[in-house]
This record gives C-alpha cells, sequence and structure tokens, in this order.
C-alpha cells in the first residue's frame, strides 16, 4: 500500500499517534519513507496494513440492549372484524400477542407468541395482526445499528400455508367466472411465505409525515426447529415511507435517524394480494363477495435484542 507523506501528515498522524500510544507500537518509524522525484512516499509493510484496520476496529464499542416485556405490543384486527375473519382454522385467541417473561437459573426469558395472519385476497388489513417491539428508549439509529439477535420457532400444527392447488380449489367459480387468474395465484403463491421484519423511525404512526424504514424478509423454513437470527445492518433494505409508498433509500440517506420500533408481519412472496392483480388488470371495482383465504404462520420469539456501535475516538 503507498500513500503520500503529505496524506500521513494531514490525515492520519493524529490518529497513528493515538494508536501508538494505545497498543504501545511506533508504527510511524516503523515505516520506510522513499524519496521520488514526483512526491515523497510512504511504504508500509503488509503486517502493518492488515494490523491497522484490526486496531480501528477494536476502538469501536458494542452496546446490547435486551427487549423487555413491557416493550411488546401489537394490533389484531381478527378480534374487531369476527365476519371478515370466520374462515381461520383456530380459536380468536391464538391470533393474540401473548408475552412471557420466564425466569431461568435466575435469568429473565422473554418469549413473544401468536399466529401471524396474511390476507391472501383484498388488501385491506392484509397484515391482519402483528407484533411491534418498541426500541425508541435504547438509543439505536439506523447508521449505528450493527445486529437484531433472537431465536425463532415455526410451529407446523398452528400453521397453514397453502399450496398453488388448494388455493385454485378455494378459487374455483371466481376462477371460471374470469373475476380471477389462476395465474396470479401461481405467483403469490410459488414463492414461499416470510416474515418481514421492518425497522421504523420517527412518525412511522403519522402516514402524513415521511418515515424511515428498513425490512428484512426471512423465507418461512425450519419448521419445528429452533433457529438463531441475527439481522445484521448489512442484510437490510433502506426506504423512505410516506402515504403508505415507499421509495427506495440508502443507509447514509437516513444513518441519523432513531429507530422507534420493529414491526412483524407476515407477508406472501411477493408482497402482493389479489386484489393487486385485479386493479392492475383494470377491475377497479373490488368484488367484495370474493371468500377471503388466508396465510397462518405460528410462531414464537425468544430472548430479541438489539445491538449497536459507538466510536470510542
Amino acid at each position: 500500500m503507498m500513500i503520500t507523506k503529505s496524506e500521513v501528515k494531514s490525515k492520519s498522524k493524529n490518529v497513528l499517534q493515538y494508536l501508538c500510544l494505545a497498543c504501545g507500537l511506533n508504527l510511524i518509524s516503523s515505516c520506510q519513507f522513499i524519496q521520488t522525484p514526483e512526491s515523497e512516499n510512504v511504504s508500509v509493510s503488509k503486517a502493518q496494513e492488515s494490523f491497522i484496520p484490526q486496531v480501528f476496529s477494536s476502538l469501536m464499542k458494542e452496546s446490547s440492549y435486551d427487549v423487555s416485556f413491557n416493550d411488546i405490543s401489537g394490533w389484531n384486527h381478527i378480534s374487531f372484524f369476527p365476519q371478515e375473519y370466520k374462515q381461520l382454522r383456530l380459536s380468536s385467541a391464538a391470533y393474540h400477542i401473548d408475552a412471557t417473561e420466564l425466569s431461568l437459573n435466575e435469568e429473565k426469558h422473554l418469549e413473544v407468541s401468536t399466529v401471524l395472519v396474511r390476507k391472501l385476497a383484498n388488501w385491506e388489513r392484509q397484515h391482519s395482526n402483528g407484533i411491534k417491539v418498541d426500541l425508541a428508549s435504547k438509543g439505536v439509529t439506523f447508521g449505528n445499528f450493527k445486529t437484531f439477535d433472537f431465536e425463532l420457532l415455526i410451529n407446523e400444527k398452528k400453521s397453514e400455508l397453502p399450496y398453488v392447488e388448494e388455493a385454485v380449489n378455494h378459487y374455483l367459480s371466481e376462477i371460471n367466472a374470469t373475476i380471477i387468474k389462476e395465474q396470479w395465484l401461481e405467483e403469490l403463491l410459488v414463492e414461499p411465505a416470510k416474515i418481514t421484519f421492518t425497522f421504523v423511525g420517527e412518525n412511522h404512526n403519522d402516514p402524513q409525515h415521511k418515515t424511515a424504514t428498513a425490512s428484512y424478509s426471512y423465507l418461512v423454513s425450519d419448521i419445528d426447529e429452533v433457529v438463531n437470527l441475527k439481522i445484521s445492518q448489512e442484510d437490510l433494505t433502506f426506504s423512505w415511507q410516506q402515504h403508505y409508498q415507499e421509495k427506495a433509500a440508502s443507509l447514509g440517506d437516513i444513518s441519523s435517524e432513531n429507530i422507534t420500533a420493529m414491526i412483524v408481519t407476515l407477508d406472501t412472496g411477493n408482497n402482493k394480494t389479489l386484489r393487486h392483480y385485479i386493479n392492475e388488470a383494470g377491475q377497479h371495482e373490488y368484488p367484495e363477495n370474493i371468500e377471503e383465504y388466508f396465510l397462518e404462520l405460528g410462531m414464537t420469539l425468544r430472548d430479541p435484542k438489539i445491538i449497536k456501535t459507538s466510536r470510542l475516538l
């Protein structure tokens, strides 16, 4: 690696001196200065080149914050619209958001359980219930967010993720009447259902104002097995959200925005409903008599925590 001597003086001298003092090293004196007709250069050995980033990374501090019982809430449209959800398989209590704090070996453990529901046909209340994790008190921004760690368990007995053939059977009369197309159901269901984890910024509850969001999708797999998930900053897709519309953003655009919550929902593989296809086909009047069909996913989150980083310098 070749860097000019002037660059070392103007950009790196203070940091290198700090590193030398902190680590008991004399990095500057071990650099060889080579005179050239055009400029003065510094040659840094390979060992030094690989060591310097390691020292920089050691100057980053990590802070971990456990999610507590009081941080958990959510919503449940199923309780308020029983006729709309009369086709669900389980009793209404199964769709509540249940948080339990357990004590084991003098340590507290948090479990958050529900059966997430996603509508297949109508986009109104398509996320029929969901989990909300309050993160406002943790002091984490999108820029210093490192990971969100937890255990995930998907319960097969409480889940119902229909195959294309089952959905076609359900909507056979609408297909025969050309209200919907079999191809639409294939596109909705050919990809696995997914759990969407969305980190949201301030103003999330006010669609009139712009809010920062970052999302991660987990394709449903590993049924009845505990999976250790670690959602990192690199896994996230960033956007601005306003009036229920999303506009792509970069991490740099939203890095200083505070993360206030994480929302957990169930989605189809392409995030659409049959109503999206009906609208796109020019049928703007949604047939209200279409019988709803649901994706249902029994799931438990265990011991969620969020980790952020900050520089020591």
